[in-house]
């Protein structure tokens, strides 16, 4: 069994197979195609099919993903418990068959691994091992029509048996593995890389615009992500009268892909790839650590790789290693068996030319995908809206003469911290001819509130609609300048805090797991997260004959939070609140930053406030609760 590998820009070239099939095969017949002559018409769309592969491989090299980041550590706890274990697994033809150009990776993992046991799987070990250990997959391993499945298949077995990491043999360790995943409280049971993100460039053949890598990976023996991933290939293909010659979607990175997603959707609720994209740190989902681009795959600046002697890099896919060789022949092997496919009797001039640009194209994409990966350029997106958040702070009361002593102090905390900051009060005279003159369309429903702590908060939304900058409440306190909230290398147009984030624990009163504070939030003039967070409230509750009384329910921190998640699916389609969760640092989403609990609710430990003291501290809430007691008219 020859144990393949296949590049990154080569293996692309499964899924160009497909594409030529399908010119091959549609819309005109194979056997048209092989008994008869091309017509023009045909000729031009053989042509125009070519064009546009050729044309997505270099789009695919020219435009780099976005550099969106989000750092965020979980804290559930482990879903398995046991730490992976101490062995490094790889595989080659024989030991002694092994190239001398793949001798100097073997060492780097004995070396900045003596601790771990050395584990080296010959081709002459490997179906005894599946026949032994896991006898109900043998028959399918055995059906898989090309060595290189039945190597993938192979390596997912023998980290469910054994545990440890596995390694291809043409990678690098770049540092001990122990170093790899991040300390935290619990155990970490299993490594898995992001190897792409595609960000907004969607190739063809990628399923997914994320995928993992399968050439390092590690766990704990028995670990339930492995057990799922293997039961999910084998429960796909084990009564497929043809299994498919594609690699990827077999048993290669697309399926591998695929199935870790649907393990983390059943066992932790999380419903998109959104949570594992544009990761700068590890992200703990339980046991498992979702290791950043550059962790697995440094050497690919295009989706986020930073380059091997970044601090991050663990593992590096030893690239020199893809000669023009290795590249021809596997692109040969690949080209002969798809063509076995359809049984041709014989080869015409037309098809061997058809073969040949087709060869070309790939090799050329190689060659251009070879420069460009070691480019180290790491271009920021431009923001989604791009205005910056105007130097304005907005707070409220009935008025100016009538502050309570509690408050006076907090207030002249925003004016001190922000000298640059025009301070601007609103007094309850000022608010409802505000509102009549800037929003007359809102201004029936803002009458029409039951209660005046709702044209309270909805003012609070508009105000900040209308001029952009800070609101923040009466009794907080600001700690630190408002310019150094967010973080400086990305233009912000938008700030919102998590202000709950319920865990396990859930309240009667909550709606949801997580909850964003109203007690301050920014935003620059007119941004489109407050006009629809305002359009929100209205389309709800214009027609509603009689308003509830709940504040929190019509104009307060519940809907508020649903209108903001509904923005972010509409705009970043992030179908779920699992990526706002257990928030470290900032969470960037285009233009609109997501600050972690403790930046605006700092005093709450039981939902991950880390305390005023913390550097991550922007605000503190009192909680005095005028609105509660007894708020003065509007």
């Amino acid at each position: 069994m020859g144990n393949i590998t296949i590049s990154n820009g080569f293996a692309s070239f499964n899924s160009f197979l497909i594409a030529m099939k399908t010119a091959l095969s549609s819309p005109w017949s194979r056997h048209y195609w092989w008994s008869r002559r091309l017509s023009c018409n045909q000729c031009i769309g053989m042509a125009l099919v070519l064009f546009a592969i050729l044309n997505s491989l270099f789009q695919y090299n020219i435009v780099y993903s976005r550099a969106m980041y989000h750092q965020v550590h979980g804290v559930d706890r482990p879903v398995f418990g046991e730490p992976v274990a101490k062995i490094i697994h790889q595989s080659w033809v024989s030991i002694d068959t092994l190239p001398a150009k793949v001798k100097r990776p073997i060492d780097s993992w004995k070396a900045e691994n003596p601790h771990y046991h050395y584990r080296f799987w010959s081709d002459a070990d490997i179906p005894a091992f599946v026949q032994n250990h896991f006898p109900e997959y043998f028959v399918l391993f055995k059906r898989f029509p090309v060595d290189i499945m039945r190597s993938d298949f192979f390596r997912y077995l023998v980290v469910l048996k054994y545990g440890g990491v596995w390694s291809d043999i043409d990678t690098m360790c770049l540092k001990p593995v122990d170093t790899w995943a991040p300390i935290t409280s619990h155990t970490v049971s299993a490594m898995v890389g992001v190897e792409l993100d595609a960000s907004d460039v969607i190739l063809d053949w990628w399923s997914l615009k994320l995928q993992f890598t399968q050439w390092t990976f590690a766990a704990a023996p028995g670990h339930p992500l492995m057990r799922h991933i293997v039961d999910f290939i084998h429960k796909r293909f084990k009564d497929a009268a043809e299994i498919p010659l594609i690699v990827h979607q077999v048993t290669g990175p697309s399926i591998w892909t695929e199935a870790i997603l649907d393990y983390l959707k059943i066992s932790a609720d999380i419903q998109s790839i959104h949570p594992f994209r544009f990761l700068k740190n590890p992200l703990l989902v339980g046991d498992i650590a979702i290791m950043p681009v550059t962790s697995f795959n440094p050497t690919n600046p295009q989706m986020g790789g930073k380059g091997l002697s970044d601090p991050a890099s663990c593992s590096g896919w030893d690239r020199y290693l893809e000669t023009r060789d290795t590249l021809i022949g596997e692109t040969l092997h690949l080209i002969v068996y798809t063509l076995d496919r359809y049984d041709p009797r014989r080869l015409s001039l037309r098809m061997c030319l058809a073969i040949a640009i087709c060869a070309s194209v790939v090799l050329q994409y190689n060659v251009a995908y070879s420069r460009a990966m070691y480019h180290q350029m790491h271009g920021l997106d431009k923001p989604v809206y791009g205005k910056p958040i105007a130097k304005v702070i907005h707070q409220s009361w009935v008025s100016l003469a009538t502050l309570p002593a509690s408050v006076k102090q907090p207030v002249e905390t925003w004016k001190q911290l922000n000298p640059n900051y025009d301070y601007r009060f609103w007094s309850n005279a000022e608010i409802h001819g505000f509102v009549d003159s800037n929003f007359p369309e809102f201004a029936s429903l803002f009458k029409r509130f039951p209660v005046d702590i709702m044209r309270s908060d909805f003012f609070r939304y508009l105000v900040v609609l209308k001029h952009g900058g800070v609101w923040c409440d009466i009794d907080t306190v600001c700690l630190k300048p408002v310019d150094s909230w967010a973080p400086s290398e990305r233009s912000v147009s938008a700030m919102i805090g998590v202000e709950m984030d319920a865990s396990d624990v859930l309240l009667d009163w909550w709606s949801v797991k997580l909850q964003f504070t109203v007690w301050t939030f920014a935003a620059a003039p007119d941004h489109p997260l407050l006009r629809h967070v305002v359009n929100y409230i209205q389309d709800k509750y214009s027609r509603e004959v009689n308003i509830p009384l709940d504040v929190d329910i019509v104009t307060g921190a519940t809907i508020w939070t649903d209108a903001i998640v509904d923005y972010l699916q509409k705009t970043a389609q992030i179908n779920s609140i699992q990526p706002y969760r257990f928030l470290k640092e900032p969470l960037v989403l285009g233009d609109v930053v997501i600050m972690p609990v403790t930046a605006f609710n700092p005093t709450n430990p039981p939902m991950g406030g880390r305390g005023v003291n913390d550097p991550a501290s922007c605000v503190a809430h009192l909680f005095l609760g005028s609105w509660k007691k007894k708020k003065s008219q509007l």
